[in-house]
Formats: structure tokens, sequence, C-alpha cells
């Protein structure tokens, strides 16, 4: 039964090849298309998945009016997470990032050019999953000298044996000429799936020292927070 309904499946699509073209293109065309989108969706669907408390973390966006429209702006001021953290018991935890861009760093005679590097807070590696190969998690980049770099970027410094060498951390390194910074830690490079990627991580303690930048009307921070488990993250938007 079956070959007698493949050969008039076949007798059909032979007798009729323009109209069985245009179906069958059209068939092979709408497959392709609902897999193209279904791969889209289930790749940015995948982005930040590694992190444990990830429905908990939340960036916090200001809502800016310009000239008569309301913009969402990803930055915020310095100030604010601090702020956060003081007034509502729902925060646990705040982390901050303000991006400096590609920069120069220089460790005994080599120079490395690295781009993605952060100010951060020292509860980056305590509120996010990011790995640190070396280093402590709970005692990095509590001074404003402090420095952590991605696998990446050892490599660039120190060779692709990096991981077999002793006595890499405590090194002096140059940035940009006109500050010296003390290497302590080393992090695996941040998962192709983050939003988040850096090669670089400086302390925040830091730019907390530049009134010209941290301040309440410069918005050059992302700010995130980690809820409590038993907080409503709507209700605490609404307040």
């Amino acid at each position: 039964m079956w070959k007698n309904y493949l050969k008039i499946a076949i007798r059909n699509l032979v007798n009729n090849k323009v109209y069985s073209s245009i179906n069958i293109g059209g068939l092979a065309l709408g497959l392709a298309c609902c897999i193209t989108i279904g791969l889209f969706v289930w790749d940015e669907l995948s982005y930040d998945r590694f992190h444990h408390r990830g429905k908990d973390i939340f960036r916090v966006v200001e809502k800016q009016n310009q000239a008569g429209v309301e913009y969402d702006i990803a930055v915020t001021p310095g100030p604010l997470a601090p702020a956060l953290k003081a007034d509502f018991a729902e925060i646990m935890q705040t982390c901050r990032l303000r991006w400096r861009g590609t920069r120069r760093y220089k460790i005994g005679e080599k120079v490395v050019d690295s781009g993605n590097s952060y100010f951060t807070d020292p509860s980056f590696f305590s509120l996010f999953d990011f790995k640190l190969i070396q280093g402590d998690r709970k005692s990095v980049l509590q001074n404003p000298e402090d420095l952590v770099i991605s696998a990446r970027v050892a490599e660039k410094m120190f060779g692709k044996n990096w991981r077999q060498k002793k006595n890499l951390l405590g090194q002096a390194v140059h940035f940009n000429e006109d500050r010296v910074l003390k290497l302590v830690g080393i992090a695996e490079n941040a998962p192709e799936h983050s939003h988040i990627q850096f090669e670089v991580l400086m302390s925040m303690k830091y730019p907390e020292t530049l009134p010209q930048s941290y301040r309440w009307d410069n918005n050059d921070y992302h700010t995130y927070v980690l809820l409590n488990k038993a907080a409503n993250g709507t209700a605490l938007e609404a307040k």
C-alpha cells in the first residue's frame, strides 16, 4: 500500500513540476526561517544563565527626560548603588561597572594593549559567578591599586604557559604610564554568552576619590543589584 502511495506521489510531482517546485521551495524556505528564528531566540535566551542567582540580579535603568522625550538610560550615577543598598532592605548587594575601553598596561618591559577595561566594586566576584583562577575572590579589588586581568591578558603578559608559572600575583603593572597597579587576581575569560565582557578589572575605590566623575550628575556607571529571595522586583521598582 505504501509503495502505491509513493508511486502516486512521485507521479504527481513529475506531472506537475512547476506547482510542485513552488510548494516544496516554499516549505523549505518556511522551515529554514523557523529554524533560524528558533536558533536566534535560543541564543539570546542563553545569555547570563551561568549566574546561579541570575533571577535575582537586576541592572538599574535610569529614565531621563530629554526635550520632552523619555529615554531608558543604562548608565547611572556612581553614588546611586550605596544609596539604594542603604534605603531598600530588599537589596542584599550592589556592584558597579565603569567602562574604560582599551587601555595600555606595562609590566616589566612588556607593553600590552587590552580592550574592555572596567572599574568595578569588590563585590564583582561574589555577586556574579565569574571564575577566578588565581587570587582570593573575597579580597580582590579592595584597594585602589588592585588589578585583576583575564586569562587572555595573562597570556599576552606572561606567555602561553602562564598557568604553570608561580608568583605572578603581587607584580607591579603600570597603567597608562601614570599609575602603578598591583596584580591581585587572574580570572577566566568571560563566557561567550555573558553580556559583561571584560579583560581587565580595576578597583572602584580609585574613581570614588575623583570628585569630577563620582557625582550625582555624572551618569557613567552600570549599577547592578542583587535582591534577597523574598523580594519582588516589580514591587521594588515601584518604590
